[in-house]
């Protein structure tokens, strides 16, 4: 998962309604003192129009950047 890819959220798998899942793009990786294991992804959400730092395990590829 890197800056570019087209994502979106991906609740644990669970499935949700085609066509109605939130789609953004990833900015770059956020880091905080918080965060162990791998950093969080700033994701542009197109439909709010905002970035927020999203866990990854929660992100789900469906484009990726070249």
């Amino acid at each position: 998962m890197k800056s570019g890819d087209l994502v979106r959220w991906n609740y644990y798998g669970q499935s949700m309604d085609v066509g109605n899942e939130p789609i953004g793009f990833i900015v770059s990786d956020y880091y905080d003192k918080g965060i162990c294991d791998e950093p969080y992804k700033n994701v542009f959400w197109m439909e709010q129009q905002w970035v927020r730092p999203i866990n990854p395990i929660h992100l789900e590829v469906i484009s990726e950047s070249r």
